[in-house]
């Protein structure tokens, strides 16, 4: 009875140590999975889409598609591309997605408005990616190109595209004028006298575009600055920014070598005249034009191009300065981006792929092909584009030539407001209401009055 006694109390203290032994298992097996939990609930989940806006018609950046396409086979993280209506349209459905928090993780953004929106927190600072992890490809792109994307010595985003202007002229206008189209005018007093010799039978020798872009290369050449070194006051109406635009002004007031339709439609901003359409049906002998001109030309007359021929700029007559204004656009990260890093990352990869898709493209076409086909303004932005065998054909190295020479506008931090003055005023010029140096006098004091504000 002794002896059974014991072996209960024995086989007790064994069953409550097991149980005890069990109980301390069950409870590290809750703390390590409440630990693990713990991780699950702290760790950010991937995010199941990012969203990409672009300014224009889908059909304008079928490189930007077919990159966005590339990541979505490659990646977990879906990227939704979606054109937008460009223009002002564009601009202010962005800042009106920002002020409702419902921006995009990327978005393509024009130049101009980089300093506005770096300032004002609206695109992200993406300096650390951009010169660590995820590189800018500082190598391949142009330094004015670079310029694009920088605010106060920060990038803001990845130049995607970039174009300026250049001098185009018809050749079939130039040999019925007797003028040899292989000799371009280089100076402004040989533009002036091919202008009018150009200038017969209704038909005109160039259309002045009464907007900075296009007036800034004048402007420069004839060595005006648009601000003082300091960055403090507006200076376009010094000596040469008057003679320069007097220049510009007397071509149509003066020498009557300017389509009366334009300077009549300018009021509406060219509602009714469309400067690039009467130089392709041979109304306009030149005319100042960017890269994208050349596919406009060979989709709308196809069998003409041959009569299409490019050259730079002319310059200002005892002087060697070459100008022309740059343009372009950015891939930028919104600085409300939940996944900035991330977007980042796809705005790295989806330049750098697009550019590819081009080149790869433009290896596989003949230059006559390539003119007509391919969105130059998203190659020429790369050095290595330039060494491809296509951009010997005339209608591309023209652009090549003259990189180096274009100039990116102030990186002024609301240039809307300016430029919008600046284009008023232009107008008032060129219609004869003001004379070059009133115009000028008024853009510098309602800029300079704005810049006090700041």
């Amino acid at each position: 009875m002794w002896s059974l006694s014991l072996s209960v109390l024995w086989h007790r203290k064994k069953y409550k140590k097991g149980m005890l032994n069990l109980r301390k298992a069950v409870l590290i097996i809750l703390a390590v999975c409440l630990v693990f939990a713990s991780f699950a609930f702290a760790a950010p989940k991937a995010p199941a889409k990012l969203s990409f806006w672009v300014d224009g018609d889908a059909n304008a950046y079928p490189g930007l598609f077919e990159a966005t396409k590339q990541w979505n086979k490659t990646h977990d993280v879906q990227v939704d591309i979606i054109p937008l209506p460009g223009g002002d349209a564009y601009t202010q459905k962005l800042l009106t997605s920002f002020a409702g928090k419902a921006s995009p993780d990327a978005l393509l953004l024009d130049e101009l408005f980089v300093p506005q929106f770096a300032k004002e927190g609206v695109i992200a600072n993406v300096d650390k990616w951009a010169r660590g992890a995820y590189p800018i490809n500082a190598a391949d792109l142009y330094d004015n190109a670079l310029q694009m994307a920088l605010y106060n010595g920060k990038y803001y985003g990845y130049p995607e595209n970039y174009s300026w202007n250049v001098l185009a002229y018809r050749k079939d206008s130039f040999e019925k004028a007797g003028l040899d189209p292989n000799k371009p005018p280089k100076t402004w007093n040989e533009f002036l006298e091919y202008s009018k010799k150009l200038t017969t039978g209704g038909n005109y020798g160039f259309v002045v575009q009464p907007y900075d872009w296009w007036w800034f290369a004048w402007f420069w050449e004839n060595g005006g600055e648009i601000f003082n070194k300091n960055f403090t006051k507006c200076t376009l109406n010094s000596p040469q920014g008057v003679e320069a635009l007097q220049f510009y002004v007397d071509l149509y007031q003066k020498h009557h070598v300017v389509p009366p339709a334009a300077v009549g439609a300018m009021p509406t901003e060219g509602s009714h005249f469309n400067a690039e359409t009467a130089f392709i049906n041979g109304q306009v002998a030149m005319l100042q034009v960017g890269p994208w001109f050349t596919m406009n030309y060979a989709t709308q007359r196809p069998d003409d191009v041959k009569n299409l021929m490019y050259a730079p700029l002319p310059v200002k007559d005892g002087k060697t300065i070459h100008a022309s204004t740059i343009g372009g656009r950015i891939v930028a990260v919104s600085n409300q981006s939940k996944n900035k890093q991330l977007a980042w990352e796809f705005s790295r990869f989806v330049v750098e792929t697009e550019v590819k898709y081009y080149q790869d493209m433009l290896k596989n076409q003949t230059p006559e092909q390539a003119v007509a086909k391919i969105p130059l303004f998203s190659l020429l932005v790369r050095r290595s584009s330039a060494k491809l065998a296509a951009f010997q054909h005339p209608l591309l190295k023209v652009f090549v030539d003259t990189a180096p020479q274009a100039t990116l506008r102030p990186r002024y931090t609301n240039w809307v407001k300016p430029a919008r003055t600046i284009n008023q005023e232009l107008q008032a010029a060129i219609l004869g209401l003001k004379s070059p140096k009133e115009a000028l006098d008024n853009m510098v004091t309602i800029i300079n009055a704005e810049m006090k504000k700041k």
